[in-house]
Parts: C-alpha cells; sequence; structure tokens
C-alpha cells in the first residue's frame, strides 16, 4: 500500500466515539476479540514484505475466512475498529498476493501449454475473480476512497499482464472468447464475470464428457447452471454473450439426458428396496424428470436438441415401467394389518367416516375401514400470544378405507377421525386421495373383513 493511501484508513477506523472503555464486554466476545489480535499478529508477521508470498497467501486467505465467520461477534467489542483496520490492511495484502498468483498461474500455463491452468478450478482466471470480490469487499467498508482505487488499478495491471500470457497458450482464450472490440467500454466487474463464465464453461464441459458418476455429473452442471442463472443480468452486458449462450445450450441438454438417466437410478433402487418414497408424485424420480423438461423448454428450440429428447422420453418410459414393476410386487406383498381399536364408540365413528366418504367420493365402491391404533393419540397444549392464552387439546385415529380399483385390485387409502376434547365434536379428515398423501394397492384376493 502506498503512504496516501494509510491515512484514508485511519481516518475512517478511528473517528471519535469509536471505543468505549467502561462498557461492559460479553467473555465470549472478548475471548473471540483476543483470539483475532494473536491471528492479526501472525498475519502480519508472515507477510511482512521480503517474506514468502506462498507462506503468506493460506495465513492470509485462513484470516480472512475466520473473520468473516466471526464478524457479527468481533463488532460487540468498544475496540472492534481498532482491529478491523489491521484486518483491512491485511485484506489489501491478501488481494494484491491472489491477483499475483494468477499470474503465476499464467506464467505455468505458458509454460505448460495447459489451459486447464487459466480457467480450471482455482486457475489463473479464478484467482482474479477471488480478487476481484476482495476489492468489493473493501469497497463495501471504505467507499471510494485512493487505498480502494488503487487496488481496483493493481488487479486490472495483473489481468492485462494474465491476458497476455493467455495469448501465448494453444487455445489460451477460455471456453469463448472474452476480448472485446477496440472502442467498447466495460465495467470491469463485468468483464471478470464474463472470463469466469468462460471458465466455468471450459471446465462443465470436460465433466459432462468425462468418466464421473451420472450424480457427480449432475451435481457439478448444476452449480454452473445456478451461477448462470444468478449472474444472468451481468452476462448480458457482455458483447460476446450470445457465443457464451451458445456453448452454454450443449451443456444444459447434456443436463437434461443426465437428469433421465438419474431419475432411472432412482427409481431402480427403489424397486430393488421396495421403497415407495422413490416412487412418490413429489419423489427424486419425477423431479429429475421435471427438471429434465424445464431444460428441454429452455434449451430445446434447435435441432441440436433431438438427442436430449429422444434421451429423456427414454427414461421416462423405463422409469414407467420400473414403476408398473414395483407397484405389482408391493400389491402382492401388502396385507392390511390387524383391527386394533376397540371403543364404544368405534360404529359411530365408522358410519360418521363412510359419510363423509360417500360426499366426498360418491362414485367410490367402499370395501370397509380399518381402524390401525388401538387408542387415540392426543395432542394438548397452551401458548400465550398477544396477550391471550390459547389452548389446544385435539386427538386423532388413523384409519385405512379400502376402495375397490379393478376385479383384480383394490386401493388402500389413509382418513383421520379427529376429535376436539374442549367440545367432544368430531371432524373427518377424508380429503386423502390427492398426491399428497400416499396410497397402496393390494390384490382384491387378499381383502378380508
Amino acid at each position: 500500500m502506498t503512504r496516501a493511501c494509510r491515512p484514508a484508513l485511519l481516518l475512517l477506523l478511528l473517528a471519535p466515539g469509536l471505543a468505549a472503555q467502561d462498557a461492559k464486554i460479553h467473555p465470549y466476545t472478548a475471548q473471540l476479540t483476543t483470539e483475532w489480535r494473536q491471528k492479526l499478529d501472525g498475519a502480519e508477521a508472515v507477510s511482512r514484505p521480503g517474506g514468502d508470498p506462498e507462506q503468506a497467501l493460506p495465513v492470509l486467505e485462513a484470516l480472512e475466512a475466520w473473520y468473516q465467520e466471526k464478524k457479527q461477534v468481533l463488532e460487540r467489542h468498544p475496540e472492534y475498529k481498532e482491529s478491523l483496520k489491521r484486518q483491512l490492511l491485511l485484506r489489501i495484502k491478501l488481494t494484491k498476493l491472489t491477483a499475483v498468483s494468477g499470474l503465476v498461474f499464467a506464467d505455468a500455463a505458458v509454460k505448460q501449454q495447459k489451459t486447464s491452468l487459466l480457467d480450471g478450478k482455482g486457475g489463473a482466471y479464478a484467482q482474479l475473480e477471488k480478487a476481484d470480490k476482495l476489492v468489493q469487499s473493501l469497497a463495501a467498508v471504505l467507499g471510494d476512497q485512493p487505498a480502494v482505487k488503487d487496488l481496483q488499478a493493481y488487479v486490472a495491471q495483473v489481468r492485462g499482464k494474465v491476458q497476455e500470457k493467455a495469448g501465448q497458450v494453444k487455445g489460451g482464450g477460455g471456453a469463448l472468447a472474452t476480448a472485446v472490440a477496440p472502442g467498447v467500454k466495460l465495467h470491469p466487474y463485468t468483464q471478470s464475470t464474463f472470463e469466469t463464465w468462460s471458465a466455468n464453461l471450459a471446465e462443465d464441459a470436460g465433466i459432462l464428457a468425462g468418466s464421473r458418476s451420472v450424480e457427480e455429473k449432475v451435481k457439478e452442471l448444476e452449480g454452473g447452471r445456478r451461477w448462470f442463472e444468478s449472474s444472468h443480468a451481468e452476462l448480458k452486458k457482455h458483447p460476446n454473450f450470445e457465443a457464451g449462450l451458445a456453448k452454454l445450450t450443449p451443456l444444459m441438454l447434456g443436463l437434461a439426458e443426465l437428469k433421465g438417466r438419474r431419475a432411472v437410478e432412482f427409481a431402480d433402487k427403489g424397486l430393488k428396496e421396495m421403497n415407495p418414497n422413490m416412487f412418490s408424485e413429489s419423489s427424486g424420480t419425477y423431479q429429475q424428470l421435471k427438471d429434465g423438461e424445464k431444460l428441454l423448454a429452455e434449451f430445446g428450440g434447435g435441432a441440436e436438441a433431438a438427442q436430449a429428447k429422444a434421451s429423456l422420453e427414454a427414461a421416462k418410459a423405463q422409469v414407467a415401467r420400473l414403476s408398473e414393476q414395483y407397484s405389482a410386487k408391493a400389491a402382492a406383498a401388502f396385507r392390511l394389518p390387524a383391527e386394533a381399536y376397540g371403543g364404544g364408540d368405534k360404529a359411530s365413528l365408522k358410519g360418521q367416516l363412510l359419510a363423509k366418504w360417500k360426499e366426498l367420493y360418491p362414485s367410490d365402491q367402499v370395501l370397509g375401514v380399518r381402524f390401525l391404533k388401538g387408542d387415540w393419540e392426543r395432542r394438548k397444549e397452551s401458548n400465550w400470544n398477544n396477550g391471550s392464552w390459547y389452548h389446544y387439546d385435539n386427538s386423532v385415529l388413523l384409519v385405512y378405507v379400502v376402495i375397490r380399483k379393478s376385479a383384480e385390485l383394490a386401493t388402500v387409502y389413509p382418513a383421520y377421525i379427529n376429535k376436539n376434547n374442549q367440545t367432544g365434536a368430531i371432524a373427518i379428515g377424508a380429503g386423502t386421495k390427492g398426491n399428497a398423501y400416499s396410497h397402496q394397492d393390494m390384490l382384491m384376493k387378499n381383502v378380508s373383513f
């Protein structure tokens, strides 16, 4: 940092009234602040001029991560801003070291002729992106001060050198051209965001073509998709946005295919384990298929989408076959549990339930009702809210209602008989034929009442 930058920092951080000598400090706040000062001492020692940058960088990164995690507690200390001044000075050092590490990667990319050292994970462009974020975090605290402007200029200078190095690497322009035509002015953040997208596209293309598992590929490509969606507005400001979109499209179509394969994996697992959760409408199986359809709707307008569409349709058919196999095995294995309730009000409760079911589903042929619990399950509590007590005292009985589905199959649905213990009123919860409630088919020959 130049000498001219230091006074601006000091003026900001040592404003009057920042320290209250007689303030009461929580022991945990005091403990963390002491630990912070010790970490600051160590970081300052290792990052002194003439030291080893490779040794200093991880220490400064660890300090910054620790500070961000503990910041809310540290801020409560009356002398917080004294240590904050030291933290920010070290953050400036960290920013410069991070940017320079990007240049180190670029040098290595030239020597080894490896584009991954430019646009791969942790490569030159990734280091520059980290440096940009550190500058932004400084600007959030210091505003438009000379220290921030000098640091922005420093990172921009390093970025220019990295771009020069990238031009010396075969294919070193990244996943797409990041340069802009002469005379086009872009905000540095727009340019750095676009460069990050370029690196992400190159990496995701490698992941899609690689040998990782379907689960791992889906996870990585979904991460790239979420990053694109969150950065979409900024990326559109770049003149090469359409070129980037052209490279994104096959990746998203590939993700749609992977979604179908993942759905088949879920369904196959569900059949092997006889797990009904793998076949419910809200399960991961059908969510994967829905996600694949959304991707096709967004990126499947061109001829290149034919393969993805065919792959997803094949996956849907395979899931349907596995679901049918599961349903057949589950229906053959299912038996109604024994009747459990013996209360004197059983006949009355059963009558009320059947009447409600008839009201809701007049075309159903009810084969019988099975009470699953030997006693009511009671929930009683009182809550104080807005100056008044609210009392809750209800009980519930879970029952099965068995409906004829076909000559071979019956379907078992849950229903709930609710009792208000304060008034004695009975309420029948029979609206359970929707997707939010599980149901089970069974063979008609196994139905017995």
